[in-house]
């Protein structure tokens, strides 16, 4: 049997690495987790972000756990994922991907150039309310522990919308999964992001949205499990609905 790969895990804009407490109490039982903080967001608050730093400080964890590690992410992680397995391809054992299949245009950014508006006390205030509304009150509070980093999105939508994440997975040699909800609209590409990758795997979580990993808990961390495993035993990545 493979020996288990640490396993780094990323969260979504202005989030934090709180934001994965449940996949870390069902996971830490099977292997070695690592949630950490991007730039701009929770410990590396101070921090601009870029595409480059992010992967840089992934590749940091992975050294200080080992030197190689499988990494997964959703939204902004997974894109960061990708740039990390892009930019230290042999630190990087293998990504699973949520909500990130959609080719980041500039005018796809839209959405999020209105959520940079929600900075200040405020503006935090609306959205915590809105997370309570989506995930109930003490999930809502657990997610947002490591606070609400609102003002890193602008440099956020600057940094993704000129990552060419296709020319990124075409250079990646290792497994990626992608796992997205059924109505995410970062769905749009997702065929064009499986061909480009070497050896990729493509799932489908039904009634599934955006952020499926806060709203289908049991399920991402049942399908995180998984594709942690397979990419611990070398298996070869196949596409399934």
């Amino acid at each position: 049997m493979a020996a288990a790969l640490p396993l780094v895990l990323l969260h979504g804009i202005r989030l934090t690495h709180t934001m994965w407490h449940e996949h870390v109490a069902k996971l830490t039982s099977q292997r070695r987790v690592v949630p950490i903080d991007l730039p701009g967001h929770g410990e590396r608050a101070g921090q601009r972000f870029t595409m480059e730093a992010a992967a840089d400080a992934v590749a940091d964890t992975i050294a200080s756990v080992g030197g190689r590690a499988i990494v997964a992410g959703i939204s902004l992680g997974g894109y960061s994922a990708i740039a990390a397995a892009q930019r230290h391809p042999d630190a990087v054992a293998g990504v699973v991907a949520f909500s990130c299949t959609a080719v980041p245009h500039p005018q796809r950014a839209t959405r999020y150039r209105m959520l940079a508006k929600l900075a200040g006390r405020r503006g935090e205030f609306v959205q915590r309310g809105l997370l309570r509304l989506r995930l109930g009150a003490e999930s809502a509070a657990a997610v947002t522990a490591g606070g609400l980093h609102t003002a890193a999105v602008p440099d956020v939508i600057t940094a993704v919308t000129s990552f060419d994440v296709l020319h990124a997975l075409r250079a990646y040699p290792h497994k990626v999964w992608f796992i997205n909800g059924a109505r995410d609209s970062f769905r749009v590409d997702e065929e064009t992001f499986v061909e480009s990758s070497r050896d990729a795997k493509l799932v489908t979580v039904p009634r599934a949205g955006h952020l499926l990993t806060l709203t289908h808990g049991e399920v991402t961390s049942r399908l995180l499990s998984q594709a942690a495993r397979a990419i611990d035993a070398g298996e070869p990545s196949t596409s399934a609905p």
